[in-house]
């Protein structure tokens, strides 16, 4: 209530000012009246009570007509109480008493803009400014109202004068810039940011944002004369560098426009922000480009970053993902190991750390690496599911189960996540000997997703190697090669199903094709293609891909008896 007593006293102060200086025996009985009157109403409005405090104040109105004070207050009362057209009835009541009051004027105009009504407005702030010539909020607010009515060469004058009396300054400069811009008029516009840029030579925001206009309105030679400026005055500033490589890459010079921009790239003054916004767009392309030069340079964007912001993780993240799409996934692995160092709170890293420890067979690694994540991110999924694969590779299959199980009550309604944990829970349940949960497992998988690839050759897969259901195998594998066609393992799955099948011609073609498509150098494919051959009466040739399959480092328990008896064990 302390802070309403002192909006009540003011009130008091500015309409009754002969209350508050001793001289209570010169007013009347009538204004004292009209007082109690006008406080118990102000009293009302600022405990919400406002149809108390509507009446009371109209009170005071229909007693004094003049009273411009309860007329302004009236208004207030209807402001608050959402009533905008009553607001504006009183609130023009009350400056049309009192012109000369700012504050009569002031809400009056604002509301008058709410309604959308700027002619009017303008009028207002007109008749204000002839009464307050000093205050320049006024200024501001009559050249906004021209602006809204289309009087854009009034509100240029209103801008002129004040550059007048303050000199080239900001405000005043970006108000006249936006004008002339509203005007259709370029060159104007140009020039209210050539003055300012002119006016504070050392201001290099300035000359930045006349350099984007001269761009956005294909004045580039001016632009490019300007950023040459700039890097007279800073030769490091990220933005002009960038600028000025512009052309390479907007024509699609990538290898030009990287060789530009190196200097940025290896500058520890320039801000990274700037610089991993130009090289992250590259970092899918590094992936499908057959140009070993630009290969190159982007990786040595990369690593030029990372030495100039060795505090930064993004730093490395990024350069991480340029070597993880190249093909280069040890380095990559260093890189996002050392981002992990300076940063642990970004979730994606550790995600990138543990799919590399997958693909390279690091098992260790990768139980290693999830059970870290967890602490950090204890309720993302991914870290189950990617340990409980990291528990297979080591052939701990029970504890991969938990894992993956956790992974699957914490997966939530991420559909293509469920189904790539039941697909790993039928290799691992598989593994187990538990063929029933594991078959449960890849029928689950394949509800999630009938048509998922990866998902129906290992199931046939297995199918096949435990001599099950090879019709259904069969099927299933098939439509994993029209989904994923020239894929050496599903190729070999289908070869391995028609091998139990007794199809040796067909499997013999099959894994063939598996071994065109890239699959030459897989031990187990060159196995199985040495047992084809095998049936096939060739044992001679039998010999030799099993011999390739064991160069190769296949782990088959019965190669190398294989070998040495020059039979097939199964």
């Amino acid at each position: 209530m302390i802070r309403s007593f002192f909006l009540l006293l003011l009130t008091v102060i500015l309409f009754f000012p002969n209350s508050m200086t001793g001289q209570i025996d010169h007013v009347s009985e009538k204004e004292l009246s009209t007082q109690k009157v006008f406080i118990e109403a102000t009293q009302k409005r600022i405990l919400e009570d406002y149809d108390e405090a509507v009446k009371l104040f109209k009170k005071i109105l229909d007693k004094d007509k003049k009273n411009h004070a309860a007329a302004y207050e009236l208004a207030r009362t209807y402001v608050a109480d959402k009533k905008k057209d009553k607001a504006v009835e009183f609130a023009e009541k009350a400056f049309s008493i009192d012109p000369a009051n700012l504050w009569y004027g002031l809400l009056y105009a604002d509301l008058l803009e709410d309604e959308g009504n700027y002619k009017t407005a303008g009028i207002v702030y007109s008749r204000l400014i002839e009464t307050n010539p000093n205050n320049d909020d006024l200024y501001f607010d009559l050249a906004y109202m021209h602006k809204r009515t289309g009087k854009y060469d009034s509100a240029i004058k209103i801008y002129n004068k004040l550059e007048k009396k303050y000199g080239v300054n900001e405000e005043t400069s970006m108000l006249k810039h936006g004008t002339y811009s509203l005007m259709k008029k370029p060159e104007k516009a140009a020039g209210e940011l050539e003055k300012l840029s002119i006016a504070f030579p050392a201001e290099l925001t300035y000359k930045h944002r006349l350099a984007d206009y001269y761009k956005k309105n294909k004045m580039g030679d001016k632009a490019q004369k300007l950023y040459e400026d700039i890097l007279k005055i800073n030769p490091q500033d990220g933005r002009a560098n960038i600028a000025l490589a512009e052309s390479f890459k907007s024509n699609g010079q990538d290898l030009e426009y990287l060789k530009a921009v190196q200097p940025l790239f290896k500058n520890p003054q320039a801000n990274i922000d700037v610089k991993v916004r130009e090289l992250y767009p590259y970092i899918q392309k590094v992936s499908t480009t057959n140009d070993p030069e630009l290969k190159n340079i982007l990786f040595e964007s990369a690593k030029g970053i990372a030495e100039a912001h060795p505090g930064e993780a993004k730093a490395f993240s990024l350069y991480g993902d340029l070597l993880y799409q190249g093909g280069k996934s040890e380095e990559a692995l260093k890189q996002y190991q050392k981002a992990l160092k300076l940063n642990k709170k970004v979730f994606s890293v550790w995600e990138q750390v543990m799919y590399i420890s997958a693909e390279t067979g690091n098992a260790s690694q990768l139980i290693k690496t999830s059970e870290e994540a967890m602490d950090f991110f204890p309720n993302q999924p991914m870290n189950y599911y990617l340990n409980g694969i990291g528990h297979s590779m080591n052939k701990d299959h029970k504890t991969a189960v938990e894992s993956l199980k956790q992974a699957l009550m914490m997966s939530g309604k991420n559909k293509k996540l469920q189904r790539r944990i039941y697909t790993q829970l039928g290799s691992t349940y598989n593994s187990l000997k538990k063929f029933d949960k594991s078959n449960e497992s890849f029928e689950s998988a394949l509800k999630l997703n009938p048509k998922d690839a990866y998902t129906l050759n290992n199931y046939s897969y297995y199918l096949a190697l435990r001599g099950e259901e090879l019709d259904k195998a069969k099927e299933m594998s098939m439509l994993s090669n029209e989904l994923s066609p020239n894929n050496p393992s599903y190729l070999d799955t289908y070869g391995w199903i028609l091998y139990k099948q007794k199809n040796y011609s067909g499997a013999k073609k099959q894994l063939s094709k598996a071994m065109k498509a890239g699959g030459s150098e897989s031990p187990e494919i060159l196995e199985h293609y040495g047992d084809v051959l095998f049936q096939l009466d060739e044992v001679n040739d039998a010999v030799i891909y099993w011999q390739k399959a064991q160069k190769n480092g296949s782990k088959s328990d019965l190669l190398e008896k294989k070998i040495s008896n020059r039979k097939l064990f199964e």
